[in-house]
């Protein structure tokens, strides 16, 4: 598997924030099926990430 740079485009469909703690849920394309995320994070004092976890699956997920 090669990493680096990648041109995928992202779609924000929710962005929820309550204090440092943020949520993110959104699409991607670029790849071949496109896919769903959903990001989880929270932020430091200096507004800087303090932790991160994201879920990504292809195909994406139907939105309702």
């Amino acid at each position: 598997m090669r990493r680096g740079y990648k041109s995928y485009e992202y779609t924000f469909a929710i962005t929820l924030q309550s204090g440092p703690d943020c949520m993110i849920e959104g699409t991607a394309s670029g790849t071949a099926l496109g896919g769903s995320f959903l990001s989880s994070l929270s932020l430091d004092g200096d507004g800087r990430i303090h932790r991160y976890a994201a879920f990504y699956c292809e195909p994406p997920v139907p939105r309702r």
